[in-house]
């Protein structure tokens, strides 16, 4: 992981307001305390994107979702078939309005695809629209 170089001895300490959210401390520090404050942090943020790609892919497991039949239409099939096979999820908005055109009234599953992600192959709503188990 890149990590900035965050001491500002001008002003005492770290000054960037994004490390300071994640947990480093303000205030003069030596060089071994930042790079010990950044592999924390590193680990953290590494654990946080690991646990949003399992959201994307499992979804909820205590709000299972009962997806329709009916929501799977021409439209939002060709959507999801073509961000399966391209791995660009940058539709997932679009299979939004798809769903919704559609009769989708989940705020589960319109929430999730106008998310801001990241949406990997496997996706939840993707594998429902495909109809994959």
């Amino acid at each position: 992981m890149h990590v900035p170089f965050l001491l500002d001895e001008s002003k005492g300490g770290v000054q960037d307001p994004y490390f300071l959210e994640l947990g480093f401390t303000i205030g003069p520090m030596t060089v071994e305390e930042a790079k010990r404050q950044a592999q924390r942090v590193g680990s953290s943020a590494e654990k946080a994107y690991r646990l949003t790609l399992l959201r994307d892919i499992f979804g909820n497991p205590f709000r299972p979702v009962t997806f329709s039949p009916s929501w799977r239409t021409s439209t939002a099939v060709a959507l999801a078939a073509q961000m399966y096979e391209s791995r660009d999820f940058s539709a997932m908005p679009i299979l939004a309005d798809a769903l919704q055109d559609a009769g989708c009234d989940s705020a589960d599953v319109l929430d999730h695809c106008r998310g801001p992600g990241p949406h990997v192959r496997g996706c939840w709503v993707g594998d429902l629209v495909l109809g994959k188990e």
